[in-house]
């Protein structure tokens, strides 16, 4: 039984812009880009991350729109609590040439 539980876990797509799987039975059409909402504290915002940690866990990454501080931090939630509240974006609309992040500068075995 726990081999077939490794296989499901084993079958889902790394491609973080195809649809989010919630287990064997139930296929969430949430894609990155999408509005979304955590069901539990009501946060809301577009869903531009997807986490699988190597025990099993997915987490979703919400980024909420700016605040009156200037601030959008992302928040991660697990993916059973996330819907789908609206269309949201396209990922390619914000597609660049070059992909960034913070490590994309740093050279192996030296410094920014």
């Amino acid at each position: 039984m726990e081999s077939a539980k490794n296989n499901s876990r084993n079958k889902r797509s790394t491609n973080i812009n195809e649809s989010i799987t919630k287990g064997d039975k139930m296929k969430m059409t949430i894609k990155l880009g999408m509005k979304v909402k955590d069901k539990i504290t009501g946060f809301k915002g577009i869903l531009t991350a997807k986490v699988e940690y190597l025990y099993g866990c997915t987490q979703l990454g919400i980024t909420p729109t700016v605040d009156k501080s200037g601030k959008a931090d992302t928040v991660y939630f697990d993916e059973g609590r996330i819907e789908k509240i609206g269309k949201g974006i396209k990922p390619s609309t914000v597609k660049v040439k070059k992909n960034g992040g913070p490590s994309n500068n740093i050279k192996v075995g030296g410094r920014i």
